[in-house]
């Protein structure tokens, strides 16, 4: 993710020969897909807590203000990673009761559903809903008004965001590594489960605090080196 956000930097906000390849977008949403699977896979541990739930909504609108106050429109974030992991471990919280300790079958049936769902409304924020190849079926226009829809995934006209996250499709992806944790949970006893490294293991206790740090420092260092 640093890396990529460096990469991204050089492309976008400063005056370099670097242009943005085609394979930035598999590298993009590669830690997009592993990003929030994590956070659905860690969120399945406990229930979580509503503190914590805050702080990182409070994080995802600093970022939201602070790219608003850069000169650059480009940078500017709405409905940010953040918001969307807040707003998914706050669906989570609630339904917390109904998808804790229930069965392996269950848990098999919730992530397939999940997988499909997210297969499906990939594409929520184009006007449609499907399957390329297989079908598709555009949606209504007047989903797509307002603010609390784009934060939905029903992208109003002339949003723009240069980190979007709808709730719709990524929730489904949340719940898929919810899931997944889940059906691991009779093999928590392995040995591989209780493996610390101290490198990750310091940055799984920071996660927060250097997602928030680490770009501003990227940018600060990429101008003292770029004229």
């Amino acid at each position: 993710m640093v890396m990529y956000h460096a990469y991204w930097d050089l492309v976008f906000l400063f005056d370099t020969k670097i242009r943005y390849a085609e394979f930035a977008d598999i590298w993009q949403q590669s830690i997009c897909w592993s990003f929030i699977f994590i956070a659905g896979f860690t969120a399945a541990f406990k229930r979580p807590s509503l503190c914590r739930i805050a702080e990182i909504f409070a994080g995802g609108a600093a970022v939201t203000i602070v790219s608003r106050l850069l000169s650059d429109p480009t940078a500017v974030i709405n409905f940010g990673v953040l918001t969307f992991i807040s707003s998914a471990l706050f669906t989570c919280y609630l339904l917390y009761p109904l998808i804790n300790e229930r069965s392996i079958r269950f848990y098999a049936v919730f992530t397939a559903v999940s997988a499909l769902l997210f297969a499906v409304s990939r594409h929520v924020s184009q006007g449609y809903v499907g399957i390329d190849g297989l079908f598709v079926k555009e949606l209504p226009l007047l989903l797509y008004k307002g603010w609390f829809m784009t934060f939905l995934g029903f992208m109003e006209h002339g949003f723009y965001s240069a980190d979007y996250f709808p709730f719709i499709p990524w929730v489904f992806m949340f719940f898929i590594g919810y899931g997944f944790s889940k059906l691991m949970k009779p093999y928590s006893d392995l040995s591989i489960f209780y493996k610390k490294i101290p490198f990750f293991s310091y940055i799984g206790r920071h996660s927060l605090l250097i997602y928030l740090v680490h770009q501003p420092i990227i940018y600060i260092g990429l101008r003292m080196f770029i004229k």
